[in-house]
C-alpha cells in the first residue's frame, strides 16, 4: 500500500535548529534516525488516514524505555510557536520506507497565493 501525504517543506530557522540541539543533546543515548534538516517538511495529512495529526519529524525512536525525559521535552516546547513560516506551495508527496529511512518523492506541487489564503 502506498503511503501519499500532503506537506510544506520548510527551511529550519535559528530557534528551530536550538530546539533540535536540545532534543539532541537530551536523548544521545537513544536510538534515534535523525532526519536531516533539508528534508524537513510539516505533514498536513495522509491520504485515506482519519486519525492523523500534524507534525514536523526530527526523527524516530523505536522504543523508549523511560519516556520520563521525552515526555518532558515535548511540554516543554507544547505551547511554543517554534517557526512561522510562509506557505507558498503544497507538496504531494510518496514516502517509501527503507531501512537507511524513508524517501520522499514529490508527486505534485500545488502553488499557494497569498490571496487565496485569506479568500472569504
Amino acid at each position: 500500500m502506498k503511503r501519499i501525504f500532503f506537506a510544506v517543506k520548510i527551511e529550519p530557522g535559528k530557534f528551530l535548529n536550538e530546539v533540535v540541539q536540545t532534543y539532541k543533546h537530551s536523548l544521545a543515548d537513544k536510538k534515534i534516525k535523525r532526519v536531516v534538516p533539508d528534508k524537513y517538511h510539516i505533514k498536513l495529512s495522509f491520504l485515506g488516514n482519519t486519525a492523523f495529526s500534524p507534525h514536523l519529524t526530527i526523527g524516530r525512536l523505536k522504543k523508549v524505555k523511560s519516556q520520563d525525559i521525552l515526555k518532558s521535552l515535548l511540554q516543554k516546547y507544547e505551547d511554543t510557536d517554534i517557526q512561522k513560516i510562509p506557505v507558498t506551495e503544497v507538496i504531494l508527496y510518496e514516502s517509501i520506507t527503507r531501512p537507511a529511512g524513508p524517501v520522499y518523492n514529490a508527486l505534485r506541487k500545488f502553488r499557494v497565493s497569498q490571496r487565496s489564503l485569506f479568500k472569504n
